[in-house]
């Protein structure tokens, strides 16, 4: 027999120990890992002579060339799913092995569509699943019972299902919790003073949705804590008072220590997942000063110091309480049953990526039952995600009623930053707001945590009796508890009811009516404070690994050119690794005719060659700089789609403009319009500077 098993890198050595524990020695030849990640026979007489050829994905551009000219008797592939896409390197690759027999290993073969399914089966029986075009046409409409049935009679010679109930009858049962939690006073002041300040985001019809991204960005990694925000973190030199700060300046953290004191005091250990790095050293922080020792797994460890890591957490005698992870670092392929309880800090954009985070500690070796608790912020972004999440989940996985998946867009952008902003911003004062706040007492956290709750089976779609697709062709599901049966019923009217601005006219009306007001008042604010020496910087949103996991197919692409004007090129490059690359526009040679001072109509509409976009970015890096004797060359390295020249005759006449007097005439003395200059009201208040 001669297998090659291509792994991933964390999954190898937990491989090997398999081999050697069922081939002991005497029985199979000793495998060996080489430098290069792949493990060989001993022998190298004859190449082929080896049982199993071990290897990762990371080699395929160096496996290829010598191992596709063997015929192979079997291939594995571990993470099969990472062969849904028929242009990837591994799935072309892959295609040109020849051998007897393929398998796929995967605990979610249907991600997203029936279209990547597909592809696994094309890569398994190319005979059978030749086109994809048919395939399509055939099961366009997997409603009906009679498109599900012969679907699973295609499906059913090739895959075989098994979930851990079916394998391990012993495996103690699993609960999830969904913890929601308020804001902390700094949190509900930094939030909306983030949607205050993109304000004209939010109301820009037509917008970049990666300006969009950057917000909800911002927003998520303030639910984590007040801390991820830059320049918000102070210097404090007394360490208690610096640990005071750290927990009451986040709704989570503050939660979260209320548990791991009584989860060390009851002898469990604890599993943490987070989306963030940052969040990462925070927790890191708050460990150190309980001086509990844990240990940590981020996308920055390498192969083998990852599986030093988890050895050193597993050992009998390990004293490692808790094991901080990056979920998609930390999700897969390791084992950490020695731990009994799971906290997901903050969800990932898929949800396959915590189901696979919660499994590291219920699976094989597990002899406790597990509590895996998910912490959720209140009336913010988190839970409607949350929802979002759970819809995908249940539509696109479990019912299968979609052949095509439908990426995030706009509106469900604009949607989730919405969600739960028209209560923050209410009076706080109001005592029925009070009486809706959660709060978690000593009494509380003890029932959170008691595990007697646990059932001795737990209850999942594979024991409902249902009939079609799912019957015998079972997707991984896991379980939303809250812990009240009137938080699901407030999430689910808060959600219909923000369903109601799904439109951009709409969207612009609710954040007019919410933000305009606070956002005058803010800039007057902002201008003051420019005007007494000092100098804002709009604050770039650090997009980190992992960050936009589940949004990989929003981009920029076919917007208009003219919005490179208005996005800061430092906030789209950090977001998507790229600077944009509109058209830049040529300067002007010395004696040709100048500029009109207005021309074109509606958006066309432009003042000494300005657009609305232009003229809105000008706007902004005067209130940036403040008023006094320009020189333009601030202007000038961020305008860059304008020439010097253009900048400062642009600029004169906008100061000659602000300069006039206050009159009703809609119009400037020269006649343009003031309306379309794009000049808010608190901009007035310059004209009292000359």
């Amino acid at each position: 027999m001669n297998v090659v098993m291509y792994v991933g890198t964390s999954q190898a050595r937990n491989i090997i120990r398999e081999f050697e524990f069922y081939f002991p020695k005497g029985e199979s030849k000793k495998l060996k890992k080489k430098k290069s990640g792949q493990v060989v026979s001993e022998s190298k007489q004859d190449r082929i002579k080896f049982d199993v050829l071990l290897t990762s994905y990371e080699m395929i551009n160096l496996d290829s060339a010598s191992l596709k000219s063997i015929k192979w008797e079997c291939m594995i592939v571990d993470e099969g799913h990472r062969l849904k896409n028929k242009d990837s390197k591994l799935f072309l690759s892959l295609k040109q092995y020849s051998s007897n027999h393929r398998v796929l290993l995967t605990g979610t073969p249907l991600q997203n569509n029936l279209d990547e399914l597909f592809m696994l089966m094309h890569f398994l029986d190319a005979g059978k699943f030749g086109s994809l075009e048919e395939f399509q046409e055939e099961f366009k409409d997997i409603n009906q019972e009679e498109q599900i049935a012969r679907l699973h009679k295609m499906l059913a010679p090739h895959l075989l299902r098994r979930v851990k109930k079916d394998v391990m009858k012993d495996l103690p049962p699993k609960k999830e919790l969904i913890l929601r939690v308020e804001l902390s006073s700094k949190q509900k002041e930094y939030y909306k003073a983030i949607l205050t300040r993109n304000y004209e985001i939010l109301t820009r019809r037509g917008g970049a949705q990666i300006s969009l991204i950057n917000v909800v960005m911002e927003l998520r990694k303030l639910c984590c804590h007040s801390y991820m925000l830059e320049g918000v973190e102070p210097e404090i030199e007394d360490s208690n008072e610096a640990f005071r700060q750290l927990l009451e300046t986040s709704g989570k953290l503050h939660l979260l220590d209320k548990m791991l004191v009584k989860l060390k005091e009851q002898g469990h250990r604890v599993l943490i997942y987070t989306q963030f790095q940052h969040m990462l050293d925070l927790l890191e922080d708050y460990l150190g000063y309980k001086k509990w020792l844990y240990e940590r797994i981020d996308g920055r460890v390498p192969g083998a110091e990852r599986q030093i890591r988890i050895d050193r957490f597993n050992a009998k005698s390990s004293s490692r309480f808790c094991f901080l992870l990056s979920t998609r670092a930390g999700g897969l392929g390791i084992n950490l049953a020695t731990a009994d309880t799971v906290i997901i800090y903050d969800s990932d954009w898929n949800p396959h990526a915590d189901l696979q985070a919660m499994a590291r500690a219920h699976r094989l070796g597990q002899t406790n039952k597990v509590m895996i608790f998910r912490l959720i912020t209140r009336g913010t972004i988190e839970e409607r995600m949350m929802q979002m999440t759970k819809k995908k989940m249940v539509l696109e996985h479990l019912v299968v009623g979609r052949l095509k998946a439908q990426n995030i867009n706009q509106e469900e952008l604009d949607d989730i930053i919405r969600y739960g902003s028209k209560e923050l911003f209410a009076d706080e004062n109001d005592e029925a707001g009070k009486t809706r706040q959660i709060h978690y007492d000593d009494s509380a956290i003890d029932r959170l945590l008691d595990r007697e709750q646990v059932n001795d089976e737990e209850t999942t779609v594979d024991d409902e009796e249902e009939d079609g697709f799912l019957k015998a062709f079972k997707v991984a599901n896991f379980e939303y508890i809250d812990e009240e049966a009137a938080a699901a019923e407030e999430a689910r009217k808060a959600a219909i009811a923000n369903k109601n601005a799904a439109n951009n006219s709409e969207s612009k009306t609710y954040w007019e009516e919410l933000l305009k007001d606070r956002y005058e008042v803010h800039k007057i604010k902002e201008f003051t404070a420019m005007g007494k020496g000092k100098r804002s910087r709009k604050q770039m949103v650090s997009v980190e690994e992992d960050d936009l996991a589940g949004l990989e197919d929003v981009s920029s692409d076919g917007e208009d050119d003219n919005e490179a004007d208005w996005i800061d090129a430092d906030t789209l490059g950090s977001a998507t690794g790229r600077k944009p690359n509109g058209p830049r526009k040529k300067a002007r040679v010395d004696g040709m005719e100048p500029l009109p001072l207005m021309e074109g109509e509606g958006k066309s509409f432009r003042v000494l060659g300005f657009n609305q976009n232009q003229r809105a970015a000008f706007v902004q890096i005067l209130m940036r700089f403040g008023v006094g004797e320009y020189d333009w060359s601030e202007f000038a390295s961020r305008l860059k789609q304008k020439t010097f020249e253009e900048i400062k005759e642009y600029g004169t006449l906008f100061l000659y403009h602000i300069s006039e007097d206050i009159t009703d005439s809609p119009c400037f003395s020269d006649g343009v319009p003031r309306k379309d200059l794009g000049y808010p009201m608190y901009l007035l208040g310059l004209q009292c500077c000359f």
